[in-house]
């Protein structure tokens, strides 16, 4: 399976690299990808919280 990384400029995406992952390397990517929408969803919780205020 191929994984991709993107390099992101002002006008959007600028290049992509395919990146052949293991299954080690998948599942620790994945922790990652969850890791991050946890703290997204977080962050928009609490400055929508402040925004109410």
């Amino acid at each position: 399976m191929l994984e991709f990384q993107l390099s992101l400029a002002k006008k959007g995406v600028e290049k992509i690299i395919e990146l052949k992952l293991n299954n080690n390397e998948k599942k620790e990517f994945n922790h990652s990808v969850k890791a991050v929408k946890s703290l997204t969803t977080l962050s928009n919780k609490l400055l929508n919280k402040k925004n109410k205020k």
